[in-house]
């Protein structure tokens, strides 16, 4: 898969909106942060882009800050919640406060990886979660593809088993049989790519090629279910960014952080580049995209 190219999608100009054209941003309405009781020892973490894991609310969380990306908090969120307008599974998720003062990014802790093994006994066992987890990669490979996200792994995938004991909150609800794949660490992808968006798809020989070329090679790809996901991208309302933007911290984004998202968002650029992701997905990645 051929390297991805740069393209610009926050022209200067928006610099200069006024800050009263931006829509207003009331209080947080879902992110309030929660203080850290306290923290879990360093060789107990996940590693990946999170910096470690923390006791609040009563839950363990893996934390994201600021430390590889000043937009990474915000872009996990963003991610999160644009999954879940797309039938993918993530975990509950909170803003957490630390000592310092400094608001980060919390991700339920959930146990399971997603790894070759896990997923060859689970099918050894269940033979009818085959369908259940080609709908699940084939809507996540549309939006790590459309988010350009090149992190993918079986090392940021959690499997949370149909008969699971646990309470499941309603982020895991996708009403499919067998279980649901959850999809974690969207922290180096979209926002965080600098005064331009990466073109969408992922780097040739990044993880996210790996994966996803092996899992189209074992049949887990599923052509009508990525164009489903593609429209469902395509038809997202522009309340939707409002949406995410009243659970976010403030102090995540800067006013021009807000005049660019905003006016992004609300620009052709967003549907074009679900456009463009489709030709990535069919032209390079070579899937067979059906559109019902």
């Amino acid at each position: 898969m051929a390297q991805q190219s740069k393209i610009t999608v926050f022209p200067g100009a928006a610099r200069g909106l006024a800050r009263n054209h931006l829509p207003r941003r009331p209080e947080q309405l879902g992110l309030w942060p929660f203080p850290v009781q306290r923290f879990y020892p360093a060789d107990d973490t996940r590693g990946s882009g999170y910096f470690g894991e923390a006791l609040a609310n009563g839950h363990r969380y893996y934390l994201r800050g600021t430390q590889a990306h000043r937009l990474a908090p915000f872009s996990d969120l963003f991610a999160y919640d644009l999954c879940r307008a797309c039938e993918i599974t993530t975990p509950p998720c909170d803003s957490i406060e630390l000592d310092s003062g400094d608001i980060v990014f919390g991700s339920r802790y959930e146990r399971g990886s997603v790894d070759g093994y896990v997923l060859s006994e689970l099918l050894a066992s269940e033979p009818d979660l085959r369908y259940t987890l080609a709908l699940q990669f084939s809507r996540l490979v549309a939006v790590d593809a459309f988010l350009s996200n090149s992190d993918r792994s079986f090392s940021n995938l959690l499997w949370l088993p149909e008969d699971c004991t646990v309470v499941r909150p309603p982020a895991y609800d996708n009403g499919e049989a067998g279980g649901a794949v959850i999809a974690i660490d969207f922290a180096n992808c979209l926002f965080t790519s600098g005064e331009s968006l990466a073109s969408p798809g992922f780097d040739a020989k990044s993880s996210s090629d790996r994966f996803y070329t092996g899992l189209a090679r074992a049949g887990f790809i599923e052509g009508r279910q990525v164009g489903h996901t593609l429209n469902a991208l395509l038809t997202l309302p522009n309340g939707f960014l409002d949406m995410v933007l009243q659970r976010c911290p403030k102090r995540w984004l800067d006013g021009e952080d807000l005049t660019r998202i905003h006016t992004w968002w609300a620009s052709r650029q967003r549907g074009s580049r679900v456009d463009q992701t489709e030709e990535w997905l069919a032209n390079v990645a070579k899937i067979s995209i059906r559109h019902s």
